[in-house]
């Protein structure tokens, strides 16, 4: 699933689906993620055959730069000084980062999903420029898709409105569903997106009696509160595609955690200057 426009201005994004591959259940097929107990060396062959089908060629492939993402909000700014250093790391990718960005050409970056809302960024002035998010609930509530942007604009002075953003699949909200006092930090941050209670079940926690307490329970859209996100840091709304894809809704396409009860593998986001 590849974005034409960004094609057009000679840029290759893509968010991969699960078949392709050659990784066995529970990770057929096209696992790209290091961070299962998928075989090593079906990730790397899967990831080689992303590559090749987006028309990368094998020397850029080598440079492929990914990430070990840990729900946080730090930056990977993959320089020329700093290639050498990505590529260095363990197979994983960077440690302790969850947004890529790079103005170097033949150098894709890849992070990995499964259920997490997958960003990717691009601008074509003033030189072209690529970044690619991973916005779990954690992440999002951060609003790393915003500091993504402000490194674009501080260290590439890429004017925000000059960004494009595709928010690739990820969990719908009538599969993500959070505690009340978690849904609060969320409208704390984003008042303007959509809630909806709906239900409230006991929990293990004892109330200040006897009785067990009731916690309610809300829904909403994470991937609404990115799109917020990235209109609150200067993006025009015209700039902002939403595939609107749930990976819970569409299991047979997207690896889901959720759907696949926490056993599964991971499709990337994926995006290179060609």
């Amino acid at each position: 699933m590849t974005d034409p426009a960004a094609a057009d201005a000679g840029i290759i994004t893509a968010f991969s689906e699960r078949t392709g591959g050659v990784s066995p259940a529970p990770y057929a097929t096209l696992n790209l993620g290091l961070q299962t107990d998928d075989d090593p060396a079906h990730v790397a062959e899967n990831r080689r055959r992303l590559s090749a089908a987006l028309g990368v060629n094998p020397r850029a492939h080598e440079r492929l730069v990914g990430a070990l993402q840990t729900h946080g909000t730090r930056i990977f700014d993959v320089t020329a000084d700093a290639l050498s250093t990505a590529l260095a790391y363990p197979a994983h990718g960077v440690p302790d980062t969850d947004a890529l960005m790079t103005q170097l050409p033949q150098t894709p970056l890849l992070l990995c999903f499964a259920d997490c809302v997958p960003v990717i960024l691009y601008a074509t002035r003033p030189s072209a420029t690529v970044a690619v998010v991973h916005s779990g609930w954690r992440g999002t509530l951060s609003q790393i898709a915003a500091v993504a942007v402000r490194a674009m604009q501080e260290r590439y002075a890429v004017a925000p409105a000059d960004i494009t953003a595709v928010i690739g699949p990820a969990i719908g909200p009538e599969s993500f569903e959070v505690d009340a006092d978690l849904a609060l930090k969320f409208q704390a941050v984003f008042p303007t997106i959509d809630y909806s209670k709906t239900r409230a079940e006991t929990s293990d926690r004892p109330d200040f009696g006897n009785a067990p307490a009731r916690v309610e329970k809300v829904r909403f859209d994470l991937t609404q509160a990115v799109r917020a996100t990235l209109v609150q840091a200067g993006l025009r709304e015209e700039g902002i595609t939403a595939l609107g894809i749930s990976t819970v809704a569409e299991s047979t396409r997207f690896f889901s955690y959720r759907a696949d009860d926490g056993l599964t593998g991971r499709f990337g986001a994926y995006v290179c200057i060609a």
